[in-house]
């Protein structure tokens, strides 16, 4: 991964052979289509926000998150947490596809 650029999701979508292999060379070509859903094309400083500090009248509640690590599962996750697939996918509304998510993705938990 670049220090700089975005990670972008992208699926394979097609591999074709352009000619009939050799013993020291195969060509061919392959099509990615990635997802820009939130793609950023500038540089965006993250600034972490104090916690517990009150904002006017009603204090904001801090959201429960996870990172998703090798081998988690929405369901699992859900189950672990006393929450439903269904409320789980309600509190993530950029879960567009329940059956796609990456390792470091985070999931808000309440």
């Amino acid at each position: 991964m670049h220090p700089v650029w975005q990670a972008a999701p992208a699926w394979f979508v097609e591999l074709k052979l352009l000619q009939e292999p050799r013993m020291d060379y195969v060509r061919y070509s392959f099509e990615f289509w990635e997802c820009y859903d939130g793609y950023e094309l500038s540089i965006k400083q993250v600034v972490q926000q104090e916690t517990g500090a009150a904002q006017g009248p009603a204090q904001t509640a801090e959201r429960k998150t996870h990172v998703l690590q090798w081998g988690d599962t929405l369901w699992g996750l859900a189950r672990a947490n006393g929450l439903t697939l269904s409320q789980l996918l309600a509190l993530n509304p950029q879960i567009r596809n329940p059956n796609i998510y990456y390792v470091g993705d985070v999931i808000y938990l309440s």
